[in-house]
């Protein structure tokens, strides 16, 4: 699909990004802002499968299930741990629960592509199944999309977006419709409460940020701020 000069701009790289939760041009995730996430590249992938299916057989199967009912906590398989990978929802953008993970890795990967489809194929959708990365915008697999999940690369960890936030909201709140300590209804320039501008243009985490500067300026009241970044979160 051709991008459209309506798309967004991706923050990192400074070109459209397209309506995918990736940029098409940098693969960085804008709701993980300031962690370096970005999706895996093909050949990561590629390798994690590789050395998925050999801690398999080093393990005989069962120390790599032990391994993965760790794993799966922190969204990734025991490959994926090594090469700080992370399995994340393509439509929430998030980091997959348990039991998504579990679906996708033993549900769908292993009992249907690799024993149903492989046995009824010969072994040709499991082939395609894993080539498909290859050519794919999102550097999906077929089970990522049956799953609904991209797999992304952060080298230094990764957060939810609420993680994220969590440092901006880490102070405490005045009571109701008052503002924080310190600062008088109207002061200080602004722009106004519930203009374009109030959201500010730098992703979720400067969205927050800037209601944040609102609410401490006081041109916005304790309810309308966490009215407002309620709103926010619900978009993801």
């Amino acid at each position: 699909m051709t991008l459209s000069p309506t798309d967004p701009v991706c923050e990192h790289c400074g070109l459209r990004r397209g309506a995918e939760v990736a940029c098409r041009s940098c693969s960085a995730l804008t709701l993980f802002d300031g962690q370096g996430v970005r999706l895996a590249s093909r050949w990561r992938r590629l390798g994690g499968s590789f050395l998925e299916s050999l801690l398999f057989l080093l393990t005989l199967g069962v120390g790599w299930l032990i391994w993965f009912h760790f794993t799966a906590k922190t969204a990734q398989t025991p490959s994926k741990r090594l090469l700080a990978m992370y399995i994340i929802s393509q439509k929430q953008a998030a980091p997959s629960t348990h039991g998504r993970v579990w679906l996708r890795e033993l549900g769908i990967e292993w009992l249907l592509f690799g024993v149903v489809l492989s046995w009824m194929s010969g072994g040709i959708v499991p082939l395609a199944d894993a080539l498909w990365i290859l050519f794919d915008r999102q550097k999906q697999t077929l089970h990522d999309k049956i799953a609904g999940t991209l797999v992304v690369h952060a080298p230094a960890g990764l957060r939810s977006v609420e993680a994220q936030t969590s440092a901006i909201d880490s102070r405490p709140m005045p009571s109701a419709g008052g503002a924080p300590s310190g600062s008088s209804a109207g002061s200080g320039p602004g722009p106004a409460p519930g203009g374009p501008e109030s959201y500010g243009s730098s992703g979720v985490r400067g969205r927050l940020q800037e209601l944040r500067r609102l609410w401490e300026s006081g041109e916005i009241s304790a309810d309308e701020y966490e009215e407002r970044r309620r709103r926010i979160l619900d978009e993801l």
